[in-house]
């Protein structure tokens, strides 16, 4: 029985599309002993399952590809989607992405790998060995192309998405010379997170090997930041170019509650590419999810996209990897007054020693 004839259902609403923010729109189904009903939204992203990544959202055929990858403890469903709050519907940013004029040209893909808080020690390292094995491989059917084989790819890197992406970088650059590679990393820690020392014994409890190289100034990040420098210096990759974005405020945010620092903080996700852009009103895990066109994520992702190579500055003229007893690591009031304390008790000691003669 079709639609237009099941007494159950009354006509549609007219749609309205997901970027807008407007109400929701679709049908209600009535239950005819209760004469009561739900509402489903028609306009409800088509999410891919729970942990799958490396898979197409859109293939335009084009030469074009950008290449969302999420972050660590997430993956490519959760990482970009927002949530419906209120009469407002969900909105997953590929298709925010897909549904604007401006990336016509961009086919999408959902780059990623394995990341879970029982990970164990599956590292950063293998990571990127996931993540390169799926741009290189075809999928199974009628796709002509893996990621590779497109001209311009373009990956959008939330937090250790943007370490697994560079580290893939400098393991196979060959592999990238020929291409025009564009990075826009958002809240991605080069020089690590001061939150993954303050959780350092829950995760030493479940031995999260990922997690543990978050850590600020970690050796790894250390080694890794000089091979891309190289990387940029030497002109591994002639047309690589990159923009870096960060969140404004922790996680939570009570007017109550002295502000903490944010996950990834400004010098640890601005380190390559200039002035860092802060999106207002965004945390760690918002600043990836846009609500509509006018969101300041997706507007860095307009500006960001279409642009040429830049000419990158060798190392000496760039900022170094902010030390790792910088002060946003002592955000705490227990901590700064332990340092006082330490410092008052260590000069007053030095004071009263007296001079040998």
């Amino acid at each position: 029985m079709s639609e237009a004839k099941d007494p159950c259902i009354l006509p549609a609403q007219p749609k309205s599309a997901v970027q807008t923010g407007s109400r929701l729109s679709g049908f209600r189904r009535y239950n005819p002993l209760t004469m009561s009903g739900r509402i489903y939204d028609l306009n409800a992203p088509d999410l891919p399952a729970q942990d799958h990544n490396n898979i197409w959202h859109t293939d335009r055929k084009s030469d074009h590809v950008l290449v969302f990858v999420h972050g660590v403890l997430s993956d490519s469903r959760g990482c970009w989607y927002r949530e419906p709050t209120g009469a407002f519907p969900g909105v997953y940013w590929p298709d925010l992405v897909r549904d604007d004029g401006r990336f016509s040209n961009f086919s999408i893909y959902l780059g990623g790998y394995t990341t879970k808080v029982d990970s164990g020690r599956y590292e950063v390292s293998d990571c990127a060995v996931e993540l390169f094995n799926g741009l290189r491989d075809r999928e199974e059917g009628d796709r002509a192309r893996s990621v590779l084989e497109h001209k311009t790819i373009v990956f959008v890197c939330h937090s250790m998405g943007g370490i697994v992406v560079r580290y893939m970088l400098t393991n196979w650059p060959w592999r990238f010379k020929d291409k025009r590679i564009g990075l826009a990393l958002i809240a991605s820690p080069s020089a690590g997170s001061p939150w993954a020392d303050r959780l350092g014994l829950l995760i030493d409890y479940f031995d999260q090997e990922q997690v543990k190289e978050l850590k600020w100034g970690n050796w790894r990040l250390e080694d890794l930041d000089g091979r891309f420098r190289t990387l940029l210096h030497d002109k591994g990759i002639a047309n690589l170019y990159g923009a870096e974005a960060c969140e404004q405020r922790f996680v939570f945010d009570k007017k109550w509650f002295r502000p903490l620092t944010p996950v990834v903080p400004k010098d640890s996700a601005g380190v390559y590419f200039g002035r860092v852009e802060m999106f207002p009103d965004t945390d760690h895990f918002t600043c990836v999810k846009p609500k509509d066109k006018d969101d300041p994520a997706h507007k860095f992702l307009v500006a960001f996209a279409p642009q040429s190579p830049v000419a990158i500055p060798p190392p000496s003229s760039r900022h170094s990897l902010p030390n790792r007893n910088h002060p946003s690591r002592r955000r705490f009031p227990a901590e700064t007054a332990a340092a006082n304390r330490s410092i008052g008790t260590s000069r007053s000691t030095k004071r009263a020693t007296p001079t040998m003669k």
